[in-house]
């Protein structure tokens, strides 16, 4: 067992003897006195069932005094980082409800005991936000997409075919629908604007820690820093980038239909995983400056 974890395991133990046991006896402890009373048994009947009842009470009360003591004293003793570790070992534990029980409302606490125990957690959701972030092992720190090759030199083999059928309909004297044909070859077909490209062996659309390059139209890398949100368009093939302040929240937007993306909505939860690594730097650093 690693040493930190020797600590957290610590504090839990420490917990159930400063909540648990005081609870235990007093829910317990004072239906037994009754019990013991050489008195009527009928009266002690009810002695007992009223004990049962104030016991249950007195032993709620004095859970919800302990426990928020046990909570600052504890997460006061523990490592930053090793918070989410510990409320996850207390809810299990069975030392304090979880964040989303109404039993936690219950609790008693000062004004400035709420301000500290509010601030704790919304550190553990900022750190188990980070988690996510960090564990999300099947996104590495670099990934590329290729230009579809097969696709464009297909769809260009297509509108050679076509082009060539047109000319002989113009020579033939079909001239309208030689040019209905030379029409789609020129506007339907978007494939085209590929051909400059179209032996480019390596990654043209590649995300990574600095930001988005892409190949097409000309290279060029915008920086995280630089955006202020970035948007997949399944239905259009496109990305959008919108700039941020410094840029006047220019939009820039990029065709995806050439590139070998056989899944958009990967491409969008990948993206969303590098703005999140993105937004935990500047955490950290942010972080760091304090």
């Amino acid at each position: 067992m690693k040493k930190i974890h020797l600590k957290l395991y610590k504090l839990i133990a420490i917990g159930h003897l400063w909540i648990n046991l005081p609870v235990v006896i007093v829910l317990f402890g004072i239906p037994i006195l009754a019990s013991l009373l050489n008195i009527n048994t009928t009266l002690k009947i009810v002695l007992i069932i009223l004990s049962i009842l104030g016991g249950f009470a007195s032993a709620w009360l004095l859970w919800n005094l302990l426990v928020t003591k046990w909570r600052i004293w504890a997460f006061s003793r523990a490592e930053e980082d090793d918070w989410p570790k510990l409320n996850e070992l207390a809810v299990k534990n069975r030392l304090i409800w979880d964040g989303n029980s109404v039993f936690e409302l219950t609790e008693w606490r000062t004004e400035a005991e709420h301000r500290n125990i509010t601030a704790i957690y919304e550190r553990i959701a900022e750190l188990e936000q980070v988690e996510e972030i960090k564990l999300d092992l099947q996104t590495p720190d670099y990934f590329g997409y290729r230009f579809n090759r097969l696709d464009i030199v297909a769809e260009l083999s297509a509108m050679l075919l076509v082009l060539i059928v047109a000319v002989f309909m113009l020579l033939s004297g079909k001239i309208a629908l030689g040019l209905i044909m030379l029409a789609l070859v020129a506007f339907v077909n978007g494939s085209y604007k590929y051909i400059p490209h179209i032996f480019h062996t390596g990654d043209c659309l590649i995300l990574s820690s600095e930001g988005v390059f892409l190949e097409f139209p000309h290279p060029q890398l915008i920086r995280w820093d630089d955006m202020d949100r970035i948007i997949v368009l399944k239905e259009g093939k496109k990305l959008v980038i919108i700039m941020d302040e410094a840029y006047d929240f220019e939009k820039r937007i990029f065709d995806l239909d050439g590139y070998a993306i056989r899944d958009y909505d990967l491409l969008l939860k990948r993206i969303r995983v590098f703005v999140g690594r993105y937004q935990l730097r500047v955490m950290e650093d942010d972080w760091e400056d304090e």
